[in-house]
């Protein structure tokens, strides 16, 4: 059975634009997906250029067959920049899809002085479509495998290879004059872009609605003022070391930090100020503690630090160096240098301890610590029960 090319050619033209109309919907529909009316556009330019050269075929007016093929190329290079854009992979950029615009143009001159036919021209943006969507491949797989969105990733990565794939062979056939067979290409190469645009399409959608979802579900596991887990995420988190701690009957620390007088830095320099000190704050907890330990946004101005594996003494010297670090550091904010200190209440969970039991203890330690002049740390034991607190490290009192 022979293929007819030329309604293989209007079956593509009118998959780029129908493609390219459902990937613009779907961008007003889901404005915080990137990259789908990029993709868009480039399914939109796909089907504009085989649309050229399908008027070429009946015109023969060359220009339409060099202005279709480049069309097509750069229908494929605004396809790899949606797809880098959805993947948040940093691409080479618009220098990079200039040179390569630049080749082409420079293979339409070599052609045309060199080949009797100007089909030889397509060779060349064959050529760069195989390099450029090969390239692409290897850059999502290799950037996203192991991630949330790896399964519809590895599916647009298997279907550029099979375009890049394709376009090489039929760029490189044993014909006489090495063009190809007709304006259009072969009708095997037709119906693979054709049948592929399709499937890239639906896995481009699955990967930015999936893409999507993965970054809703971050959003609402992060404090957004200090980039760390919120409240509900951090109790989540505590929950989970908690059991693994039972479960191995080993011991577990929790402190509390609690900015001091964060009440007047809010009077006096406003919201904004206390949202950058609060930021400053976490990062510095976060630089003093272990890799392994958790740490989170508490309340307004409390952070809560889970610490596994942790004797008193362990626990201490944790909180303390995070402590002396803010003590020590100056928060800039618009220029200007705002001292900030911390109170810290630590409790100890020995071997099986109850979680509830350790945050009470510790909240009743940074009470007691704010209660003897803020800027020291607190630490209440906890062998099963909440036991007397006693203060082990103190550092320059604030002012209540």
């Amino acid at each position: 059975m022979t293929l007819d090319i030329s309604t293989l050619v209007l079956l593509t033209i009118a998959i780029g634009f129908g493609l390219g109309v459902l990937s613009v919907v779907f961008s007003h529909l889901q404005p915080g997906v990137r990259g789908a009316r990029l993709w868009g556009a480039a399914m939109l330019a796909f089907g504009a250029g085989y649309a050229l050269l399908y008027v070429y075929a009946s015109t023969r007016h060359v220009a339409l067959l060099y202005a279709g093929w480049i069309g097509v190329l750069c229908a494929v290079l605004m396809m790899v920049r949606a797809l880098n854009r959805i993947c948040g992979i940093k691409g080479p950029g618009t220098v990079l899809d200039l040179s390569v615009i630049g080749i082409a143009l420079f293979g339409w001159i070599l052609f045309t002085f060199t080949y009797p036919s100007p089909l030889g021209h397509a060779n060349t943006i064959l050529i760069l479509v195989s390099i450029v969507v090969a390239r692409a491949a290897w850059d999502i797989w290799s950037n996203v495998r192991g991630s949330r969105i790896a399964a519809p990733a590895a599916a647009v990565a298997v279907l550029l290879g099979a375009v890049a794939a394709t376009s090489i062979l039929e760029a490189l056939p044993p014909a006489a004059g090495n063009e190809l067979p007709s304006e259009f290409g072969s009708p095997a190469l037709v119906l693979v872009w054709a049948v592929s645009l399709a499937f890239l399409t639906v896995c481009v959608l699955w990967l930015e609605v999936s893409q999507l979802y993965a970054t809703m579900e971050t959003a609402g596991m992060v404090d957004v003022v200090t980039g760390l887990s919120n409240r509900l995420t951090i109790i989540a988190e505590i929950e989970v070391e908690h059991s693994r701690s039972h479960r191995a009957r080993t011991p577990f620390s929790i402190a509390i930090f609690g900015m001091d007088n964060f009440g007047n830095v809010i009077d006096e320099h406003g919201q904004r100020a206390g949202d950058q000190m609060l930021k400053w704050a976490a990062g510095v907890i976060r630089e003093n503690v272990r890799p392994y330990d958790k740490v989170g946004r508490y309340g307004e101005e409390e952070f809560l630090l889970m610490m596994p594996m942790t004797t008193e003494k362990e626990s201490l010297g944790i909180a303390e160096r995070s402590r002396q670090a803010i003590q020590k550091q100056a928060c800039v904010v618009d220029g200007r240098q705002l001292g900030a200190t911390v109170s810290v209440g630590v409790a100890v969970g020995e071997r099986g301890a109850d979680l509830d039991a350790v945050l009470h203890a510790a909240d009743e330690a940074i009470s007691r610590a704010k209660d003897q002049g803020r800027n020291c740390t607190v630490v209440a034991p906890l062998i099963g029960m909440v036991t007397e607190v006693d203060i082990v490290a103190e550092g320059q009192g604030a002012n209540a």
